[in-house]
């Protein structure tokens, strides 16, 4: 992503941005940081353990889908994986949707034949996929989240 594209986004000059962030990956650094931090708050404003599991993995996804352009950002910059300063909002982040589903597969709502973190792997790919989908223009952005909802429950639900 350029700055101008950056700067536009912030609502903010590009000039302005260069004064906060002398180089890209300062930028780049502050971005990763604040997206982690995003989709965390976006997550446990979701509630999780409100409720069935299904709904509330509903509303991860919603959650997840809600902060999108930073969860597309996260795969683009850093490949999903966290640095070491992002690494705690990384791993609360995994673990609180590793929670649901691990409660999901005690109550038998979720498939327990398959480790916790599969389903986790699932959800990520899923929502990426339904995220680049839309960006694509393959789906409408305010259909996506039923869509990944309809697939993840396929693909995860105890048969």
């Amino acid at each position: 992503m350029s700055l101008g594209r950056i700067a536009a986004a912030a609502g903010v000059g590009r000039a302005t941005v260069h004064r906060y962030f002398p180089d890209r990956e300062h930028l780049r650094t502050a971005l990763t940081s604040d997206s982690w931090a995003t989709l965390h708050a976006a997550i446990v404003e979701a509630a999780p353990g409100a409720g069935p599991v299904l709904e509330v993995i509903d509303r991860v996804v919603s959650a997840m889908v809600h902060v999108g352009d930073r969860v597309l950002f996260l795969f683009a910059s850093a490949e999903g994986n966290p640095s070491d300063a992002d690494t705690s909002v990384a791993n609360a982040v995994d673990e609180l949707l590793v929670a649901e589903i691990e409660r999901g597969q005690r109550a038998g709502e979720l498939d327990a034949t398959v480790p916790a973190q599969w389903i986790q792997r699932m959800v990520w790919s899923i929502v990426y996929t339904g995220l680049h989908a839309t960006g694509d223009g393959l789906v409408a952005r305010h259909g996506v989240d039923d869509l990944i909802r309809w697939t993840l429950r396929g693909a995860i639900s105890a048969r």
